[in-house]
């Protein structure tokens, strides 16, 4: 019997096993890290052909900060998972991609959390909110005139502590 007619299924188990690797639970706790750069290791998929391949380099974090000023006029975005994570001072818009994150930061204008159960805590929330991930809850210490501009998740809050 030939294996021909097999190797367009094995083709695409391959490719989805590769698309999942990457893949986290949601229910882990999050990860002590100093920084947002903390991105997870790259791991080569197992292959009959070669099991001695080096894995493939991870891809530079694009919300590393660099050493010198931070450019508030970029959101920073978080794509990591399970982390603790800190806004950079003087950035004003952020995403959060990731979930299971705790995140603090300073006084910011603009917050939109695509991922879920994240706990972000800043001084100020200036200008907007705006959630389709659930389970996130973003805490600010002063009061300020936000407005929530869409929430397509479940059960995010929006809390003051004053």
């Amino acid at each position: 019997m030939s294996i021909k007619p097999l190797l367009p299924a094995a083709a695409a188990v391959a490719v989805a096993a590769l698309a999942l690797a990457g893949c986290t639970q949601n229910n882990a706790a999050p990860a002590e890290s100093s920084s947002s750069s903390a991105a997870p290791a790259a791991s080569a998929p197992a292959s009959s052909a070669d099991s001695s391949a080096t894995p493939a380099p991870a891809a530079p974090s694009a919300t590393a900060p660099s050493t010198g000023a931070t450019d508030t006029s970029a959101p920073i975005t978080f794509d990591e998972s399970n982390q603790y994570l800190t806004i950079p001072a003087g950035v004003t818009k952020v995403i959060v991609n990731g979930s299971n994150n705790a995140i603090e930061g300073g006084s910011v204008a603009d917050i939109t959390v695509n991922g879920s159960n994240n706990d972000i805590h800043v001084e100020a929330l200036t200008a907007t909110a705006a959630f389709t991930g659930s389970n996130n809850t973003i805490t600010f210490e002063k009061a300020t005139n936000f407005k929530v501009t869409s929430d397509t998740g479940a059960n995010n809050t929006i809390e003051g502590v004053e």
